[in-house]
C-alpha cells in the first residue's frame, strides 16, 4: 500500500510539473502593412491574433489605387478604395516569430475614373486569395518587420473596367508595429 501512495504523489507532483511549463504566450499585433504588384499600391492597418505555438490569424482594412498606363494617349484610369483581408499564418519556430508560410483572401473596391473627352465613373471589386510566405524579425520581443512575399490570383467580382484583370500576381510587402 505504501508504494502505490508513493509511486501515486510521484506520478501527481510530475504531472502537475509538467502541466505548469508555460511554452508561449499568446499575442496580438498592430501595426501598418503596404503591399504592391504591377498596377496596384495596398496599405492597410495589420491586426494578428497569436496563438501560443505557431498559429496566428490576421485581418487588415486600408486603402487600395491602382492606376493603368497600358492605354492609348488621352486616355487614363484610376482606381482607389476600401482594400480588407483576412489570412492565417503558421510559424515554423515555437513562437510566433521566424519564418512562415500562410494564406490571404484580400478584397479590393472602390470608383474607377476613366479620364477621356466624356469621364466616366464604374464600381470596380476585386478578390484576391493567395499563398504566403516571409520572416517575421522580431526587436525587443515587442516591435516586428515582416517582410513577405504572396502569389496568388486576381479575380474579378464585378467591373466593366478594363483595369482589373484576371490572373497571377506577384505582391511583395512589409508589415510593421507593435506586438502585445
Amino acid at each position: 500500500m505504501k508504494k502505490a501512495i508513493t509511486s501515486f504523489f510521484t506520478a501527481f507532483i510530475l504531472f502537475i510539473s509538467a502541466q505548469a511549463q508555460e511554452v508561449g504566450y499568446n499575442t496580438t499585433d498592430i501595426g501598418a502593412e503596404y503591399q504592391n504588384y504591377s498596377d496596384c499600391n495596398i496599405i492597410k492597418l495589420h491586426v494578428a491574433f497569436n496563438s501560443k505555438l505557431h498559429h496566428s490569424f490576421h485581418f487588415s482594412v486600408g486603402y487600395n489605387s491602382m492606376s493603368n498606363d497600358d492605354l492609348p494617349v488621352g486616355v487614363k484610369e484610376f482606381s482607389g478604395g476600401i482594400a480588407a483581408g483576412l489570412g492565417y499564418r503558421y510559424y515554423f519556430a515555437y513562437r510566433v516569430h521566424g519564418i512562415f508560410i500562410g494564406a490571404r483572401f484580400d478584397f479590393l473596391s472602390g470608383k474607377t475614373e476613366l479620364s477621356t473627352s466624356s469621364p466616366e465613373t464604374r464600381d470596380a471589386s476585386r478578390l484576391m486569395p493567395a499563398a504566403e510566405l516571409g520572416y517575421m524579425f522580431l526587436i525587443n520581443d515587442m516591435f516586428f518587420i515582416t517582410p513577405s512575399v504572396s502569389l496568388g490570383a486576381r479575380l474579378k467580382l464585378n467591373s466593366e473596367s478594363d483595369l482589373l484583370d484576371e490572373g497571377f500576381t506577384f505582391l511583395p510587402g512589409v508589415s510593421i508595429g507593435f506586438k502585445f
